[in-house]
């Protein structure tokens, strides 16, 4: 039922493959199926929106503009976490601050082989953030090219945005699954996540009398 054109459209049943202005605002919303799945109507018929997926995308726009503007919003921690790294390690961490500062994370030293983290992206929920930086430091000591660095930029802002957002099995409130809607209006390409999933299904009239058979 889905084809992908490009890493930037989807096409739909009934071949929706550009959304206009204000489209998601205009839905109503009829429920939520599944723990996973938002069900709107609309003028032309029935739309289904993955709200992972849709979170996910809004989340990495928002990320993304924030980090290009070098403005991530960040959230301070009561009880800061610290990490104790090998002398290796250190050296790695110590010339890629700057490239973590840019995501959001704030680290300072603490004692000889270690560092607290301060502050995270203000998107992530509350967790352990230990296994993120040290993961984060690892990767990002193999990128040695600017365009790599871009490339690998993007892709770690989609793993934050997708570890950021509501899970699936979440019951919404009605104004939740309408303030998402609103959202996606104000996202680039809110039609797919950011690792290409589609957001939305949508079914006109036609679509789903032919699948009733209603028409010939």
């Amino acid at each position: 039922l889905i084809s992908e054109t490009s890493r930037e459209v989807f096409l739909v049943p009934n071949q929706l493959n550009q959304i206009r202005s204000g489209f998601f605002s205009s839905l109503s919303v009829l429920g939520q199926i599944l723990g996973c799945y938002l069900v709107c109507s609309s003028a032309q018929g029935l739309a289904l929106i993955d709200q992972h997926a849709a979170h996910e995308r809004v989340a990495f726009e928002r990320l993304r503009k924030q980090m290009r503007a070098n403005a991530v919003e960040r959230q301070t921690l009561l009880l800061h976490q610290t990490i104790e790294f090998s002398a290796g390690e250190m050296m790695l961490l110590e010339k890629q601050l700057n490239v973590l500062e840019r995501y959001g994370f704030t680290l300072e030293p603490f004692g000889p082989s270690c560092y607290a983290i301060i502050a995270v992206p203000a998107l992530l929920p509350e967790a352990d953030y230990r296994p993120v930086v040290r993961q984060m430091v690892a990767e990002l000591a193999e990128i040695d090219k600017s365009e790599r660095l871009s490339q690998h930029l993007e892709e770690r802002l989609a793993t934050i945005a997708c570890h950021s957002v509501i899970r699936a099995n979440r019951q919404l409130e009605v104004h939740e699954m309408r303030a998402l809607l609103r959202d996606l209006d104000d996202t680039d390409f809110a039609t797919q996540c950011p690792h290409g999933r589609p957001v939305l299904l949508a079914y006109s009239r036609e679509d789903l009398e032919r699948m009733f058979k209603r028409v010939l």
